[in-house]
């Protein structure tokens, strides 16, 4: 094979990827080179053909009708109507007419198709059809439709296909035609191209280039330049990104990657969005996968502490029997401490030494009972149970964790993740969950459920319940070794630790 036949199946293949990943679909890449389907060979492929390629029925679906509506916008071929032999013969005929064999990059950013994925795309779509005009404020939409969409999908725009682009503009936009400078001026010599299109993308797809590179560093290791303010943090560069992370996505990797992606929007909504606000921002907290999400997020604020937990556990175990056994003086706690030798399970002893927890580490805290205007101390059994919760079947959680609310947070409406377990008496466990936000996570072991409610905790910000909360500030500083302005201060904890650590 000679050199530009080499150069042309590797431009195909760029082709290929780059309109699957606009599709977000780049799950099937290898579902449709196994069969010899190539970017050049999707205006002739048919429903039959991707049956064959693609066994899954769901992206099977989605691919079917994302590629039979580029066909149509792209070369106005109607799947429902046109046979294949006249598109052979009309891509002949355009073939003929342009000379070209392979299409300019630039079709791949196809305007129309942009603005309809985006409600600001289709209400300029919309205002247009109606007014016959574009204000300023509308192109500035137009502009950042493109260029954020752009900068999500990775797509770079050379500066000798910005005229092609304002050619769609107008095609869809007539009126624009007279305006054509405001979206890219070009230069000759060395002098830079001007436009507001232009300059946009240019500027934001350095500040996406910097911003990649920094995340690329651990926390600990930045320069004091390389440290972001977040309430200063341009959140265009990954808007499409959040917006797209908001629809369904079937490839879960792509999810991951997004997810990453757009760690410090993510900061930036803790920081300044309600509990059910940010929620509704991201609804992937919603799918039983999440806590992948979650630890992407974690190791990102304290990078190599992703396992401290798990990696600490058994050295912990030895050490806090010790302790228990010359400071646990309740007799609850005492005769709890007994069922150790009893536990049917690992789980079941790691469920029972961690709360245990709250019998070294009890609150002095005070909330306002529902039933009187007095105030009341928490009980150990208050601490306990909002630490980790047992059900003896998991039809009761949710009663039982929204008594948990009520009496820890004034606001019932909080979000708060709860660790909750099912077992009929505490040595012998069979289910572990994390309760966040009306969705259960289910997990394979006691130690994965705490791991991850702390994570959550870290990584929104959330405040610890306050009948557990010296509890909670054991783990986050013993285990995890993460010390904050905020933390309780206890004779009862620094005793702990220190005895821990000796």
């Amino acid at each position: 094979m000679d050199t530009e036949n080499r150069i042309d199946e590797m431009d195909d293949e760029a082709q290929l990827k780059t309109l699957l990943k606009s599709f977000n679909l780049e799950a099937i890449t290898e579902n449709l080179k196994s069969c010899g389907i190539t970017y050049r060979s999707l205006k002739y492929i048919n429903s039959d053909d991707i049956r064959d390629a693609i066994s899954n029925v769901g992206l099977r679906a989605e691919f079917r009708e994302k590629l039979f509506f580029w066909r149509k916008s792209e070369f106005n071929i109607d799947d429902k109507t046109i046979s294949a032999d006249s598109k052979v013969s009309g891509w002949l005929k355009e073939q003929t007419s342009t000379g070209s064999s392979i299409q300019s990059a630039v079709a791949h950013l196809n305007i129309s198709n942009i603005l309809q994925l985006y409600p600001k795309g289709q209400g300029l779509l919309h205002y247009y059809e109606t007014k016959n005009v574009l204000t300023n404020v509308h192109r500035e939409d137009l502009i950042s439709v493109i260029v954020e969409h752009a900068i999500a999908t990775e797509f770079q725009i050379r500066t000798s296909e910005f005229p092609q682009i304002v050619d769609q503009i107008v095609s869809i936009f007539p009126t624009e035609s007279e305006v054509r400078d405001f979206y890219f001026i070009p230069r000759s010599g060395k002098k830079n191209p001007a436009g507001k299109l232009y300059a946009k993308y240019t500027n934001n797809r350095t500040k996406r280039i910097k911003l990649d590179r920094i995340l690329e560093v651990p926390v600990k290791d930045q320069t004091k330049s390389q440290k972001w303010n977040l309430l200063d943090f341009d959140e265009t560069l990954y808007l499409a990104d959040k917006t797209e992370l908001m629809r369904e996505i079937s490839d879960w990797n792509l999810v991951l990657e997004k997810w990453n992606k757009t760690h410090l929007t993510r900061r930036k909504d803790v920081k300044t969005l309600d509990g059910a606000e940010f929620l509704k921002a991201w609804p992937k907290y919603a799918d039983s996968r999440a806590p992948e999400l979650i630890q992407i997020d974690f190791k990102l604020l304290f990078p190599g502490r992703e396992d401290a937990l798990s990696g600490k556990w058994e050295n912990f175990k030895e050490k806090i029997s010790l302790y228990y056994e010359s400071n646990i003086h309740g007799p609850s706690s005492k005769e709890l401490l007994k069922t150790l030798t009893k536990a049917e399970n690992i789980d079941s002893s790691d469920f029972i030494l961690t709360i245990l927890l709250p019998s070294v580490l009890p609150s002095n805290t005070w909330f306002s009972s529902k039933t009187s205007r007095s105030r009341t101390k928490y009980t150990l059994l208050d601490s306990q149970e909002s630490l980790v919760l047992r059900v003896n079947s998991i039809v009761d959680y949710q009663q039982r964790i929204a008594d948990i609310i009520s009496k820890n947070y004034s606001n019932l409406e909080t979000v708060q993740p709860f660790v909750f377990v099912e077992g009929q008496s505490a040595t012998s466990l069979k289910s572990f969950f994390v309760y966040f936000d009306k969705t259960i996570y289910k997990f394979d072991s006691f130690i994965q459920s705490l791991d991850i409610c702390f994570k959550i905790f870290n990584t929104l910000d959330l405040k610890y319940p306050p009948a557990s909360e010296l509890s909670w500030n054991f783990i986050q500083q013993y285990f995890y070794n993460i010390y904050t302005e905020y933390d309780k201060k206890s004779a009862n904890l620094s005793s702990l630790l220190s005895f821990l650590k000796s």
